[in-house]
């Protein structure tokens, strides 16, 4: 009697294991707006030099920047702020997306040294790196500190919509080339 409990208690966890690996449970994900997930941890939003970096084939990049008119940064952004977004496992990725990206989306903000790198790996699939600089006073020592507060690099599936891959296109071919 007991063994054939303890074998009972032995499968159940065992299948609780299999469909906890088979699902995806993970209620910290973050989902929602990208202004409110991604944009929330700098104080200003407002960027000044964009660089985008273009893939091409064989490993080669063509990488075009615009330092000069903000509006363009700032209209790059307002079209991904109003994307819905859910935060995914490395492994939800499709293959072949890390080595094929179409897109690295540099926003920076020359004065706080912040940066917001957008990879755009498809019409579907985002990765961001970002990067805060915190700054930290110490009274007594009179010292300050800035400290590079970097999440490492979440990604996202978006889930309102496709991205609009001629419109950043378009901006691209807008800026200048290095």
């Amino acid at each position: 009697m007991k063994n054939k409990t303890i074998w009972r208690i032995l499968c159940i966890i065992i299948c609780i294991f299999f469909i906890y690996k088979h699902f995806d449970f993970d209620l910290n994900k973050a989902k929602g707006c990208f202004s409110d997930i991604v944009l929330d941890k700098y104080k200003e939003a407002t960027f000044d030099e964009l660089i985008i970096c273009k893939d091409l084939e064989n490993y080669r990049y063509d990488i075009r920047d615009n330092r000069n008119n903000i509006s363009i940064a700032n209209k790059l952004l307002d079209y991904f702020k109003n994307l819905e977004i859910v935060e995914i496992q490395h492994s939800d990725i499709p293959k072949g997306s890390f080595i094929n990206k179409l897109y690295t989306i540099s926003f920076k903000q020359s004065k706080t040294y912040n940066d917001l790198v957008i990879y755009v790996l498809n019409e579907e699939y985002l990765m961001i790196s970002q990067s805060v600089l915190v700054k930290k006073i110490d009274e007594k020592k009179k010292i300050i500190t800035y400290e590079d507060v970097c999440d490492g690099i979440q990604r996202y599936r978006i889930i309102n919509s496709k991205l609009d891959l001629d419109y950043i296109e378009k901006v691209f071919l807008s800026l200048n080339k290095r």
